[in-house]
């Protein structure tokens, strides 16, 4: 029987936290200037991945 503190597929595959990521951003209110740049680099990068991701995908249906 599994644990219900471990997380499962269900949970790594969660897309709704990473919308919530890129819509409400990082929950550090007083982070440093290099922190919020990291935290906007990696919205842009999961922005271009998740645009790649479609593309492959409607390339490969049509």
């Amino acid at each position: 029987m599994q644990d219900k503190s471990k997380n499962n597929w269900k949970d790594f595959l969660n897309i709704k936290e990473v919308f919530k990521y890129l819509i409400k951003g990082s929950s550090q209110k007083n982070a440093s200037s290099t922190v919020k740049a990291m935290h906007l680099i990696n919205r842009v990068a999961i922005i271009i991945f998740l645009l790649g991701v479609i593309y492959l995908v409607v390339k490969r249906l049509i």
